[in-house]
């Protein structure tokens, strides 16, 4: 933290995972008398505990269902072929802006 507050390294936002960092993080830039967001934009991963914190964080909410659906599909296939060719997916996630961010 000293690092990147440092006037010389001037950081804007940071995105820290899982949101547990996100939340012990405010709370250590809070004890500093670091503003959030005007100091410092925190955005958090995962998105299970972001909305909870004094200062509700900004998160990317991976789709977990559509995750599960996803591998159990994928599964299906390769226990069908399992000399098939490799697959990629792509799932899309979710930005929830909340209060540790400029909006």
């Amino acid at each position: 933290m000293d690092t990147f507050l440092k006037e010389d390294r001037r950081v804007d936002a940071v995105i820290v995972h899982p949101d547990t960092e996100g939340l012990v993080l405010l709370q250590r830039l809070r004890s500093r008398s670091t503003s959030v967001p005007s100091d410092l934009a925190i955005v958090s991963y995962d998105d299970e505990f972001a909305g909870i914190a004094d200062i509700p964080l900004s998160a990317v909410a991976p789709a977990k269902y559509d995750v599960g659906v996803s591998a159990v599909e994928l599964l299906r296939i390769r226990l069908a072929e399992p000399s098939g060719s490799r697959r990629r997916t792509f799932i899309l996630p979710k930005l929830h802006m909340r209060f540790s961010s400029d909006l």
